[in-house]
């Protein structure tokens, strides 16, 4: 995902999903998200590793969830920042308690913003 050329440099960026689930049960859903994060001509390090455990609570049947997995994935420092991410439901985790699928509908960042866009494609 490339962050919106918005971004206010060098600030944290929130990730979090939005989901729904088939069902009306309650439980736990562990979630597991890595990133790797790099501005344009760098090398893309290796990645962080964030886990996070969503709680459904009972009777939200194809209700519109949303869980953070993360308050900062670290903050970028170039208009052009790319971030390669994997969410993976970790469903073997002891933490793991809700026993249906987990639909994903969206994942999505909250950020700073300090203009309206920039002035090129690498510059504000």
């Amino acid at each position: 995902m490339q962050f919106s050329h918005k971004l206010k440099l060098n600030t944290a960026i929130e990730q979090h999903l939005h989901d729904t689930v088939p069902d009306n049960n309650a439980g736990l859903v562990a979630w597991k998200l890595t990133v790797s994060k790099a501005d344009l001509g760098s090398t893309f390090p290796d990645e962080t590793t964030y886990d996070s455990v969503q709680t459904i609570a009972a009777n939200s049947l194809d209700m519109h969830l949303l869980h953070e997995l993360t308050s900062d994935i670290g903050a970028s420092s170039d208009v052009s920042a790319i971030a390669m991410c994997s969410l993976t439901r970790v469903g073997t985790s002891t933490d793991d308690t809700y026993a249906a699928a987990v639909y994903l509908t969206a994942i999505d960042s909250h950020f700073q913003i300090d203009t309206i866009g920039s002035n090129g494609e690498t510059s504000k």
